[in-house]
């Protein structure tokens, strides 16, 4: 079986990095930064969705200011104030030898790698998928069946948020909400599959292998 992983919310808890970069990005603008809580629910969408609400606007250049100086904080300390989940490591050594394992993120490529390698994670994964701003999660999937050579029915989107189960949905591929990230149980409902801990994500893979 191909398992697809997303990122931020389900492998690792990227909240302090992403709110400080979000804030730091808006008070390039002049603006006053949100306390975190507030913040939460931009974890795990793309970040131009997210500036399109915080700045409220669709100009495109002053989206892509914000989001360069996102990454600009991100990728020189925000991508170390991630917490790996408790039971991810046991739970990817688990799955490793009986299935190909991909990572499927919003975030970029390289940015995802190195998360990825600074928490020993990467060995875990057959390959490394990001999406640049220009790439929905949707096509994302699409992109990696298409170069993976890998077939639908064989699949399952493992993922925290709505964009997840909408990309799965998208590809005819299954898919697996987890309920540790940023996702609420209402916009996960439609989900294939809900797992409240690493290790359930294991119980309900095997188990859907064994009705098969």
């Amino acid at each position: 079986m191909n398992l697809f992983f997303d990122l931020d919310g389900t492998l690792t808890d990227p909240k302090d990095g992403i709110v400080r970069s979000i804030n730091f990005a808006l008070s390039k603008f002049d603006l006053p930064v949100f306390e975190p809580s507030s913040l939460e629910r931009f974890i795990g969408p793309p970040l131009m969705d997210t500036f399109q609400v915080l700045l409220d606007t669709d100009d495109r250049a002053t989206l892509m200011q914000a989001v360069t100086w996102y990454r600009e904080r991100y990728v020189v300390k925000g991508y170390l104030e991630n917490h790996v989940y408790e039971g991810i490591p046991e739970l990817l050594s688990s799955l490793q030898p009986n299935h190909r394992l991909f990572v499927a993120t919003s975030k970029r490529q390289d940015i995802a790698a190195n998360v990825l390698t600074h928490f020993r994670l990467a060995s875990f994964f057959t390959a490394i998928y990001g999406c640049d701003v220009d790439l929905s999660k949707a096509d994302l999937l699409k992109q990696i069946l298409h170069e993976q050579s890998i077939n639908p029915p064989g699949c399952i989107m493992i993922g925290d948020r709505k964009h997840d189960i909408e990309a799965a949905r998208a590809n005819d591929i299954s898919s697996m909400a987890v309920l540790w990230g940023y996702g609420s149980h209402e916009e996960l409902i439609s989900a294939d599959y809900i797992a409240s801990t690493p290790s359930e994500v294991s119980s309900l893979i095997y188990s859907t292998l064994s009705a098969r």
